[in-house]
C-alpha cells in the first residue's frame, strides 16, 4: 500500500510541475456535454454487394472523400476501383509487385497511394 501511495503522490508532483506551463488545472474534472457532441447516425441494416473483390485476400478499403468511390487494395497486388452504388468495378491499378496492405486517397481524388508488402509505396 506504501508503494501505491508512493506512486501516487509523484504523479500528484509531476502533475503539478507541469501545471505551472499550462492555463488548465490538470487535476481538474472537465465537464463535457455528450449531449452536446454526439450527432445521431444511421447505420446500414443490410448489406449491398458481396462480391469477389481480389483473385487472393482483399487486405485494405477506403472511400474517397465524398463517399462516391470505393478503393480496395489486395494480395494479388492490385487497387481496384469501384462504384459502391451498383458495385461495378471502374478502374483497377497496377504497378504493386507484392500484397498491398494499406491505401489511402487524396482529397479530391487526385493521387492514391498505396503501401506494399515489399516496403514500396505507389503512389496513381
Amino acid at each position: 500500500m506504501n508503494e501505491l501511495n508512493e506512486y501516487y503522490e509523484s504523479v500528484l508532483k509531476k502533475e503539478q510541475a507541469l501545471s505551472r506551463y499550462s492555463t488548465i488545472d490538470p487535476m481538474q474534472d472537465i465537464e463535457i456535454n455528450i449531449k452536446d457532441t454526439m450527432r445521431p447516425v444511421r447505420l446500414p441494416t443490410h448489406k449491398i454487394h458481396k462480391k469477389k473483390a481480389h483473385d487472393e485476400e482483399a487486405t485494405c478499403a477506403k472511400y474517397n472523400d465524398g463517399g462516391s468511390l470505393l478503393f480496395t487494395g489486395g494480395g494479388d497486388g492490385l487497387v481496384r476501383v469501384w462504384d459502391p452504388v451498383s458495385g461495378l468495378e471502374k478502374q483497377t491499378l497496377r504497378g504493386a509487385n507484392q500484397a498491398i496492405l494499406d491505401l489511402d486517397v487524396s482529397p479530391g481524388t487526385e493521387l492514391i497511394a498505396a503501401g506494399c508488402v515489399d516496403n514500396k509505396v505507389i503512389v496513381w
